[in-house]
């Protein structure tokens, strides 16, 4: 998400993948990972969440960086997993993340760290494209 916020011609690449629902290719995915892994200091332990989505993308992991790595995957029935998604927004402002359904702002429509009152919805959490990532995965 952070790449697609950049004036870059990877993130007009990154974008188009994403609104239309499809998976970011595994070598941009790839590139991406490892230039933001180089980024951060050294650390005990990282989550990487959503990454990697298949097993090129995990054999790259594997050979492209010096960690030991353990895998959760979470086995969630698609109508759940549709209805959370389908149900989040975020603050515009701070990016606090809020779901319709399940956890909405302790003040109807003011969000609870910064204030706002300006909400939106991820583009890709749309219900079609959804399924098509469903699907995909």
């Amino acid at each position: 998400r952070t790449v697609m916020e950049s004036n870059t011609a990877e993130a007009d690449v990154v974008k188009k993948f994403i609104k239309s629902g499809k998976l970011v290719p595994s070598n941009i995915t790839n590139k991406i990972v490892v230039n933001a892994l180089k980024n951060i200091e050294q650390c005990k332990s990282i989550i990487l969440d959503g990454y990697p989505r298949d097993i090129f993308q995990a054999d790259f992991l594997q050979k492209n960086l010096q960690m030991d790595f353990k895998v959760l995957f979470f086995d969630i029935d698609d109508a759940v997993v549709l209805r959370r998604l389908s149900g989040r927004i975020s603050c515009t402002d701070c990016g606090t993340i809020y779901n319709k359904l399940y956890c909405m702002p302790k003040i109807n429509g003011v969000c609870d760290i910064c204030n706002s009152s300006s909400f939106q919805n991820r583009v890709d959490d749309d219900e079609g494209i959804i399924k098509l990532r469903l699907e995909s995965y």
